[in-house]
């Protein structure tokens, strides 16, 4: 019965840990869309990749400790696991990471926004010349 009851204990102690893992992994993730933005639809079909990944360590531990099972309480300390990494150590990791990365992001923006421009420059510069190149052969063409 001592086995039993710690062997539960275990399982939802695991559970919780692996709901903070999966907050962790998601941090990373709103990490990289802070420093890169993305459009809607990038961020749900991120969203839904990242939870389809993630649920299946999730589903493993359930596999491994109640023969594939899913038990109210494993989802219950999943959930505050979630909720417990976002208050305690999410929230404020954020605002630090911010304060300290915001400069360094300014500084990348600008530069990939030169960049663009050069580029977009370029790009108008060919355009031009294959207007002109259409545009003399339309000539003749038509004067013949």
């Amino acid at each position: 019965m001592k086995q039993l009851i710690a062997q539960q204990v275990q399982f939802i102690l695991l559970m919780t840990i692996s709901g903070m893992s999966l907050m962790a992994g998601y941090d990373a993730l709103r990490l990289i869309r802070w420093w890169i933005p993305h459009g809607k639809v990038m961020i749900a079909i991120e969203d839904l990749l990242y939870w389809t990944v993630v649920s299946v360590p999730v589903f493993y531990l359930f596999l491994v400790y109640h023969d594939g099972v899913i038990r109210w309480y494993g989802v219950v300390a999943v959930f505050s696991g979630i909720v417990l990494y976002e208050y305690a150590f999410s929230r404020p990791i954020r605002q630090r990471l911010t304060a300290v990365l915001d400069p360094w992001k300014r500084k990348w923006q600008r530069r990939i926004r030169r960049a663009r421009q050069k580029c977009h420059e370029k790009m108008k510069k060919k355009a031009r010349k294959w207007q002109k190149a259409i545009a003399k052969k339309k000539a003749r063409v038509y004067n013949k």
